[in-house]
């Protein structure tokens, strides 16, 4: 709340969506100011202990999940085909990201979204307030609600929503005319996966519970994608030795060609260093979703060490052959023709 301070609204409040965790955290503090305990304590007074999740709780922190949670199952990273244990990454959960849940916790959390707001009997929130948080706002472009959203499979309503932290992913499903739910969580994160696996694991069980044909097979496969990363790694390190041998035929064509001829050049060697140093704010402008260095290392272990490759052999090349040039004055040898 503190950090808001700097912060400006991007659009008139109810006339556009952006997603933004911080809003979460606010809404947090706000349950906070009123309710007068800790957001944690007041989800386990108000909704855990009534659904009876006896197995969640609300971590401020990821320190505090895995203080708390001392069974909590081993996260993963996934690089080019292998998982790799790994622990959370250190930082703010608090509002947006910090519950720690079981499937059978998230069973009965689904019972309740499905129940019209009642669990076992005991009503926790009007039906009225319920349908509220399905319902994407009006007047707004956006399919988000509360917290769900709101998408459709041919005519069967659908409420989703996923939780993705740097080891762990979530998916939790709400189908109200089918009255079933569906929560999946796993021990491993990465981004091919989020974009091929999950989401096919997650429509194929909506398949089979819905009685529908399978997905459609995706062109692009996690094996398919390792793959090509893993010979493009090769291909560039292959590539990039045989230019650093070769820079002294390059010199002796490019001795006495004008530096502004040669600027394109250096350019081109360089290029992968301002991808790798605009990496995150390249991402922001793919996804609409911010991240730090590491955790797209975390998630995108092959793009990064491709990019990284990549920067690495071309500020080699552009150096050395600066350096060469700059020795030989521009002037030394004959021309060749680039």
């Amino acid at each position: 709340v503190a950090t808001l301070r700097r912060a400006r609204p991007v659009s008139a409040p109810g006339t556009a969506f952006h997603y933004f965790n911080p809003n979460y955290a606010v809404l947090a503090r706000l349950v906070e100011k009123v309710s007068g305990v800790p957001f944690g304590d007041y989800l386990h007074t108000h909704i855990f202990k009534p659904l009876d999740m006896r197995n969640t709780f609300h971590a401020v922190t990821s320190t505090t999940a895995y203080a708390k949670a001392t069974d909590l199952a081993q996260g993963h990273l996934a690089a080019f085909g292998f998982a790799v244990p790994c622990s959370e990454m250190k930082g703010y959960l608090g509002g947006s990201g910090g519950v720690i849940s079981t499937a059978r916790d998230m069973a009965h959390y689904l019972i309740f979204q499905n129940g019209g707001g009642t669990f076992r009997q005991t009503r926790l929130v009007s039906k009225k307030n319920l349908d509220l948080m399905h319902a994407p706002p009006q007047g707004v472009s956006s399919r988000y609600a509360m917290g769900w959203f709101a998408t459709q499979l041919e005519e069967q309503p659908i409420l989703e929503h996923n939780g993705i932290l740097s080891v762990y992913y979530a998916d939790a499903v709400v189908l109200p005319k089918a009255h079933i739910g569906i929560a999946l969580l796993y021990n491993i994160d990465a981004m091919p996966a989020a974009l091929w696996v999950f989401p096919r694991i997650k429509k194929g069980i909506i398949a089979i519970l819905t009685h529908r044909p399978a997905p459609f097979q995706p062109v692009i496969t996690i094996r398919l994608w390792n793959g090509l990363f893993s010979a493009l790694i090769l291909l560039t390190v292959g590539l990039g030795c045989r230019s650093l041998l070769h820079r002294h035929q390059w010199m002796a064509r490019a001795a006495c060609v004008p530096l502004w001829r040669l600027l394109p050049h250096f350019l081109w060697w360089l290029l992968p260093t301002l991808l790798l140093a605009f990496y995150p704010a390249l991402i922001l402008w793919a996804s609409g979703r911010s991240f730090g260095y590491q955790e797209l290392i975390r998630s995108m272990p092959d793009i990064s060490l491709w990019l990284g490759m990549c920067a690495l052999i071309g500020a080699l090349n552009a150096s050395l052959r600066m350096r060469s040039f700059r020795r030989s004055g521009g002037t030394a040898g004959s021309c060749q023709g680039l």
